[in-house]
C-alpha cells in the first residue's frame, strides 16, 4: 500500500533514514500497475542467490495487459510529476487534519506520509464508522482501519487542492454531526 509514489517517494522505506535504506528485498503489486493484477519483488544479488528455483510464483506474474499496465504506470508518475503532487497535497491533507484536531479534541493523533493519512479518534466505539458514514452523505468516500478508531485518507495520487479542501469541509461536517456538535 506504501509504494509507487504513494507516501510521495518511490517506495515507503524511503521515508525513513534520509532514504539511505537499503532493504533486502522489496515486494511490490498493484500500485504499480494501476490497480492491475501485478506484483514484483527486487532484491539484492545475495538474497535472490539464497532462493531455490521455482520459490518465487504467484499469480500476478507475467500478464502482458498488466505488464503494459506497468509500465504506462511509471511512465505518467515520472512525466506528470505525480510524487511533487502527493508531496504538495499530503503537506495540505496533514495540514488541515492538525487544523481539525485542535478544533475537535477527539482527534488525537494525525499520521502519515505524502497520501497514505491516518487519523486517530477517542471516545466511544464505532465514532470513526460514525464519521465515515457521515462523510459519505457528503460524497466523500474514507474508511476506517485498524483496531482503534482510525480513518484512513488514501486519495488518488493526482489528487487536486480543491478536492482536498472538500475533503476536509466535509469531514469538519462529518465529526460535527457524527459527535453531535
Amino acid at each position: 500500500q506504501s509504494g509507487a509514489g504513494r507516501t510521495g517517494t518511490w517506495w515507503g522505506y524511503q521515508q525513513f533514514d534520509e532514504g539511505a535504506m537499503d532493504p533486502d528485498m522489496v515486494i511490490f503489486a498493484k500500485g504499480i500497475a494501476s490497480g492491475y493484477p501485478f506484483a514484483g519483488l527486487a532484491a539484492r544479488a545475495d538474497a535472490f542467490d539464497k532462493l531455490a528455483p521455482g520459490t518465487m510464483g504467484g499469480t500476478y506474474g507475467g500478464n502482458a495487459v498488466s505488464c503494459a499496465a506497468a509500465v504506462a504506470t511509471i511512465d505518467v508518475i515520472q512525466n506528470e510529476r505525480i510524487m511533487d503532487n502527493v508531496a504538495e497535497r499530503g503537506k495540505q491533507l496533514m495540514k488541515g487534519l492538525v487544523a481539525l484536531a485542535a478544533e475537535h479534541p477527539e482527534i488525537v493523533d494525525v499520521r502519515g506520509r505524502g497520501l497514505m493519512v491516518a487519523i486517530e479518534l477517542s471516545g466511544s466505539k464505532g465514532i470513526a464508522s460514525a464519521i465515515t458514514k457521515a462523510a459519505a452523505k457528503r460524497d466523500v468516500l474514507l474508511m476506517t482501519a485498524g483496531a482503534r478508531e482510525c480513518i484512513r485518507f488514501l486519495p488518488s495520487l493526482t489528487v487536486t487542492y480543491d478536492e482536498v479542501d472538500t475533503c476536509l469541509e466535509a469531514l469538519s461536517a462529518a465529526i460535527k454531526e457524527a459527535l453531535g456538535k
